[in-house]
């Protein structure tokens, strides 16, 4: 099985975290984590879902929704993605 190049590793390291950035950015300006990337396209926080460069495909990546605040009941608003990592599975660490 071929081993992905160092490279292409960091080109997933520097894909998820321009959208982990985007993630942040969001946060701030909302209060609250976005519920899907495309809410992060829509409203102009990246201009396009990037493309993981192990699986070749913007659809691919894992995201980490946030835990529920069994605290905050009033909350309207489900769980936002706070972590994004490639959907290989030849990736097995976060960026």
């Amino acid at each position: 099985s071929l081993r992905p190049t160092a490279p292409v590793e960091q080109s997933v390291v520097d894909e998820a975290s321009r959208v982990t950035l985007a993630l942040e950015l969001y946060r701030a300006a909302n209060g609250r984590y976005p519920e899907s990337l495309q809410v992060l396209v829509s409203e102009r926080y990246i201009r396009k879902i990037p493309i993981d460069p192990f699986t070749k495909s913007a659809e691919t990546w894992e995201v980490t929704m946030e835990e529920p605040d069994a605290s905050d009941t009033s909350s309207e608003h489900p769980p936002g993605i706070i972590d994004v990592t490639s959907g290989s599975k030849a990736m097995t660490w976060r960026a």
